[in-house]
């Protein structure tokens, strides 16, 4: 990123926490040749000015604009020396109801005003991207109009919460529900969004969901090592203990003179002491200080700039941090970071299982409390005059809060994320969240494409074994909750969350996977207008076992959503030709990939040599009904009583597993026949297997009987389409699907062919080699991706 438009109501020279976070960002981009334009808001009534901080801005360019908010209003109808007393002479009360009262916040008389800036800026410079801090919103709301409208990149940065703001209360529920939309569409469009805490970015995704996790970075305030330089150290002739900041909200500094005065009460505070505030207070906090029994103790200065309010917390022994424990889990003030810096003893009174408290922690500060409770903050402080009069240690500084530190890792996120831009979007559409054969599929098509070219998501049910994995790839995950395998009145929320999940994320290709995705996902991508939609077709979901009025109504919903997709490919030759012969596709349209196996080191382990005389018949599978697994067990235990010394392993998970265990239990053969669930290390398995067994009522092509294969396994397997495309009787046998007395019998005369299932090992693992090669599969899925329709 080279140039940046930058959306700052509050910026210098205007002063206080809010100004600090914009114009420290822009300096030190600067120094990473950024170069930053600032649209902002010109004179206003504001409780701070900071000159200082207006001499070291290295904005380009600043564009100060007109505004019709309170603020700017108060400023013109005001004289010059009243502005101050004007701001602090308003009851907080009222002022929040002027906040509250307008849609978005008080400065949308702001927006007008900014949008024509940013017209005229964009009209003649090439931005990367446009940014926004929040708040105000208004803000977010102007960056959004001008980078959707100018289609550019869009950063929004969080100083504060918007609608989970908990101290935001909204005029109306049409304000609150105004509020979200736009926040919602704001954070859909943003390419990056940077928050102050892990708290806020929690809160972030679970209000308004997973897929905008991968855009979310915590950048925290941190301090600014030029600001911690040139100035001298004095040292005080009393304990001198500082806060420097305002108090607002539930933010109150009662407690704390609650605690003193018990304290005093007891002659536990000596004279030798001074605490001093500094900031801008409202009358009834300098009333509180003035009436209280230890106002002798305590001093009050007005507000200072920035470059002077470190050179006062240097010159202090000890400092106070304040944090509410009413929604401040999450809350990290911009001082506490220069706090940290300073190396000065602190008095935290935050929440004790807060993120301020944990940050402090971290770095060996443990003076923690709550703000609110009298006794608590009360023993601390004595705890603080001991170890000042200890003659306290320096601490070490933690370079990981550095503005500069923090502003690369924030300019390295937005580099990353611009870069994916440029990419293309590819989202893959899965039903459930499982690692069976068509999401391992899936899994190797992903893993094969470069990520420096592709920009990868994984839709599906939320939590299973696939989203850990997705994860732990590094792919976007986005979850449809509404996704049901059986027909149901949730999947018109799911169809239209599809439609709103396309639209928002302008994918450049959709793949679906299956049946019921592949139904509503195509549908969805074509309302979408998503360019290229690509359908999968891992067996279709009408087979010969079915009724007649069954197999027929699901043929024509597959004619029906054909016409939806630039695409279909199967993983066998029968159902390609079946669909073109049947007018479910045309000819065109239809491609065959046949599954690929990888082959990491060419060679395989061919089984584990086993002590005793055991013959071990396995079987990866779901247990569902397609997978004729209620007769697969009954014919198991029906060779299992007639030799004991053949065992089964059955590995998976499914619905009828209960069943089917129950089964086993029932015959007393769980010794024979075990079922170990789903298992990440099939090869593992797999090695233990002298043949494999899939006796399925229907199959697309066999993820599980190819990885047998490619482990030299013998396969005994039904005899329906796609099996018959990858066994005959060169590597194994095939077995009418029905004819469980063939079964039976094939399966007893095993252990007695050493010889025979030798050979149909070696010809399994040929026959993969040759036939279904992973770099054939992958090279043809990129050729799909890449061509033009």
């Amino acid at each position: 990123m080279k140039k940046l438009l930058l959306i700052a109501y509050f910026y210098p020279p205007l002063g206080g926490p809010g100004v600090q976070r914009p114009s420290k960002l822009v300096k030190h981009l600067h120094k990473q040749d950024v170069s930053t334009d600032v649209i902002t808001v010109n004179d206003i009534v504001f409780h701070s000015t900071d000159n200082k901080l207006l001499k070291e801005d290295k904005a380009h360019k600043t564009i100060r604009t007109t505004s019709l908010d309170l603020m700017s209003i108060l400023k013109k109808i005001s004289k010059p020396k009243t502005n101050k007393a004007v701001y602090f002479s308003t009851p907080e009360k009222y002022k929040k109801i002027i906040r509250n009262i307008f849609p978005i916040d008080d400065k949308i008389g702001w927006l007008p005003f900014v949008i024509n800036a940013g017209k005229k800026l964009i009209k003649s410079n090439d931005y990367d991207a446009i940014m926004a801090t929040m708040g105000p919103y208004t803000s977010g709301v102007a960056a959004y109009k001008l980078a959707k409208a100018n289609k550019l990149p869009l950063i929004v940065d969080y100083r504060d919460h918007w609608t989970l703001n908990p101290y935001i209360t909204f005029f109306s529920k049409f304000h609150k529900s105004y509020a979200v939309k736009w926040e919602k569409r704001i954070l859909q469009y943003a390419s990056v969004i940077t928050v102050v805490s892990k708290t806020m970015k929690n809160d972030l995704i679970s209000e308004f969901g997973e897929q905008i996790e991968n855009k979310i970075e915590v950048i925290y305030n941190g301090w600014d090592a030029d600001d911690f330089s040139n100035f001298v150290i004095h040292n005080n002739k009393k304990i001198t203990i500082k806060y420097i900041g305002n108090f607002y909200g539930h933010r109150s500094l009662k407690y704390f003179i609650d605690a003193l005065e018990l304290l005093h009460s007891q002659n536990k505070l000596t004279d030798d002491l001074v605490i001093q505030f500094t900031g801008n207070y409202y009358a009834e906090t300098i009333d509180h200080i003035t009436r209280s029994k230890v106002s002798h103790l305590i001093k009050v200065n007005p507000q200072i700039e920035h470059k002077d309010a470190i050179k006062s917390l240097m010159n202090c022994d000890a400092l106070l941090l304040f944090i509410a424990s009413y929604k401040g889990h999450g809350v990290l003030t911009g001082k506490l970071f220069e706090y940290l810096r300073s190396g000065k003893e602190i008095l935290a009174m935050v929440p004790p299982k807060g993120e301020a408290a944990e940050v402090l922690k971290q770095n060996d500060h443990n003076l923690i409390c709550e703000m609110e409770n009298v006794e608590s903050i009360a023993n601390n402080f004595l705890k603080l005059i001991k170890i000042l009069n200890n003659n306290n240690t320096e601490r070490k500084i933690n370079s990981k809060f550095s503005r500069e530190n923090q502003t690369n890792k924030f300019l390295d996120f937005v580099e990353k994320r611009l870069d994916n831009r440029k990419k293309i979007k590819i989202v893959h559409i899965q039903l459930l969240p499982l690692l069976s054969g068509v999401q391992n599929v899936m899994l190797k098509i992903l893993k094969s494409l470069d990520r420096n070219k592709y920009e990868i998501y994984v839709i599906s049910k939320p939590d299973g074994p696939l989203v850990e994995k997705v994860k732990e790839l590094g792919y976007n995950f986005i979850p449809i909750r509404s996704f049901r395998r059986s027909i149901s009145i949730l999947d018109i929320f799911a169809f239209i969350k599809l439609i709103r999940v396309f639209k928002i994320h302008k994918f450049d290709i959709v793949h679906t996977h299956s049946s019921k995705p592949g139904f509503i996902g195509r549908i969805a991508a074509r309302i979408a207008r998503v360019p290229k939609i690509i359908h999968s077709v891992h067996g279709f979901p009408f087979h010969y076992a079915q009724p007649k009025p069954i197999r027929v109504f699901y043929q024509v919903l597959e004619k029906l959503v054909s016409p939806f997709c630039d695409k279909m490919i199967f993983v066998n030759n029968y159902e390609r030709e079946f669909a073109i012969n049947s007018k479910i596709v045309k000819e065109d349209k239809a491609l065959t990939i046949l599954n690929g196996i990888e082959f990491s080191d060419g060679k395989m382990i061919i089984t584990n040599k086993k002590e005793d005389d055991t013959f071990v018949i396995g079987s990866v599978l779901r247990f569902e009904k397609i997978k004729n697994i209620i007769n697969t067990i009954n014919v198991a235990i029906n060779v299992c009583k007639n030799n004991k010394r053949i065992v089964f392993y059955f590995i998976g998970d499914g619905k009828l597993f209960d069943t089917c265990n129950q089964m086993v239990v029932d015959s007393k053969l769980e010794e024979n026949i075990i079922f170990p669930g789903w298992q990440n290390n099939i090869k593992e398995w797999l090695a233990k297997f002298d043949a494999y067994l899939l006796f399925s009522i229907a199959e697309g092509l066999s993820i599980s009987i190819l990885e047998a294969m490619s482990m030299s396994l013998p396969i005994i397997a039904s005899n329906v389409k796609g099996n018959n495309e990858l066994v005959s009787d060169s590597n194994g046998i095939l077995i009418p699907v029905n004819d469980i007395d063939r079964l039976s019998a094939v399966l007893l005369s095993l252990p007695d062919k050493k010889e025979k299932l030798k050979e149909w090992g070696e010809n399994s693992r040929k026959l993969v080699e040759e036939k279904f090669n992973i770099k054939d599969f992958v090279k043809k899925y990129e050729e799909v991706y890449t061509k033009e329709k």
